[in-house]
């Protein structure tokens, strides 16, 4: 590992390890969207650290954006996951999914093929803000969209997808896990 990538991996340790519940957090109306408070990686502050570095050598006009957090399940599998507690875009949504995965496959050197094998993206939503966001799509779709589109993501980027109001998340990691993702912490030792 070059000493670039040492000082970029050590800035990503500082900075993206946070709680779920810190990561969940809507700073608009001040909510978090979970109560879990495992460590895991918080990549909003991860894509502001890679894009510091990509900076230095390039010229870019608008910045990625990304989702709210990654961590792995109890047998291992990378889970990434956007919290929607108001307003929304579908267009939003599969911008940060697309430009996270870049920016995390990037950094990792892993290819799509190991997100479509085994990685989970989850759109936790706000059930109070369901019927806001029915609306928002169906508006500015035309026709309804199922999902937010997100399940075109299944089988292409990712083994399995999910759209979970705050409940139905809470009992999903209840049961699947929440743990630090060992292919960040692999590169956090080194």
């Amino acid at each position: 590992m070059s000493e670039k990538d040492k000082e970029l991996w050590q800035k990503i340790e500082k900075k993206a390890c946070r709680s779920l519940k810190k990561s969940s957090e809507d700073e608009t109306n001040k909510t978090k969207m979970t109560k879990n408070k495992s460590k895991v990686i918080d990549f909003d502050r991860v894509k502001d650290c890679y894009m510091i570095n990509i900076k230095k050598n390039f010229k870019i006009d608008n910045d990625p954006r990304s989702i709210d957090a990654i961590f792995d399940t109890e047998d291992g599998r990378m889970v990434f996951v956007e919290f929607k507690n108001g307003k929304l875009s579908p267009k939003n949504v599969l911008e940060k999914l697309y430009d996270s995965v870049l920016i995390n496959n990037d950094l990792l050197g892993i290819s799509i093929g190991k997100l479509r094998k085994d990685g989970i993206f989850i759109l936790v939503y706000n059930p109070g803000s369901l019927e806001k966001i029915k609306g928002t799509i169906e508006r500015k779709s035309k026709k309804k969209l199922k999902r937010m589109q997100i399940g075109k993501f299944k089988g292409y980027i990712f083994k399995e997808v999910y759209s979970l109001t705050k409940d139905q998340f809470e009992d999903w990691i209840e049961k699947n896990g929440v743990y630090f993702p060992n292919l960040y912490k692999n590169n956090f030792s080194k």
